[in-house]
């Protein structure tokens, strides 16, 4: 079983979109293969993905993600919790902090964990750090560290790059592959049209092939209700 890492690029999205005025936003995803930094969800088959974000005026937010999952035993469903609130310092500064819990569903499954979250935002770029006490049921204490890059944007079309580090910090109780880290870099394209969103991303993992790392291309199509 690959247990998961963190989707940095799907909760960049939402926590950013915190900004908003108060407003429910409903959307749903195909796509190619779900990844969590770089290591494939669904052993590298496509994935049913909802997500359903409530924005305050007053910076606050919640709502939840589903998704289809495959880890190679009964596990085949993933429902997450989020929340939080973000603050726009000035027109070049946010900081948000934020919780998440992940929970997991099939016979046998007991990786269901909670997760801390603080990003700031400078112009153009993202630093964001996710912290796990118990991470996926190990007891392992976990870090993930990001930097986010929108390389550009007309509204329309956008670039965006990324990179994170996941970390165990307690090896004895888990590690990735052989080591207590690996690192995951990322480059995506998306297009918008109307209430669609096109998306195709290319991500590079050091796990090795055992652990689904490598090189993956994906291709996301988005609708929001």
């Amino acid at each position: 079983m690959h247990l998961k890492a963190i989707n940095t690029a799907l909760f960049f999205g939402l926590l950013v979109s915190g900004t908003s005025q108060a407003s429910w936003d409903l959307t749903a995803t195909a796509t190619s293969d779900y990844l969590f930094n770089g290591v494939t969800q669904t052993s590298d088959d496509p994935a049913l993905q909802f997500i359903a974000n409530k924005n305050f005026d007053n910076g606050w937010y919640a709502g939840g993600f589903a998704s289809n999952v495959d880890f190679g035993d009964d596990t085949w469903l993933e429902l997450d919790a989020f929340g939080g609130r973000y603050w726009q310092m000035n027109d070049e500064i946010g900081v948000e902090l934020g919780a998440l819990y992940y929970s997991y569903y099939g016979e046998g499954s007991d990786i269901n964990y909670t997760e801390t979250t603080a990003a700031i935002d400078v112009s153009d770029f993202r630093f964001q750090l996710w912290y796990a006490w118990d991470y996926a049921g190990t007891d392992a204490k976990h870090l993930v560290a990001a930097v986010f890059y929108q390389v550009y944007s007309d509204g329309e079309n956008g670039v965006n790059l990324g990179f994170s580090q996941s970390r165990s910090l307690d090896s004895e109780d888990f590690q990735w592959d052989t080591r207590d880290h690996y690192n995951h870099a990322w480059i995506a394209y998306d297009r918008n049209w109307q209430q669609w969103n096109f998306m195709v991303s290319y991500n590079h993992t050091t796990l090795s092939s055992d652990w689904g790392g490598g090189n993956t291309l994906t291709a996301n199509v988005t609708y929001t209700f």
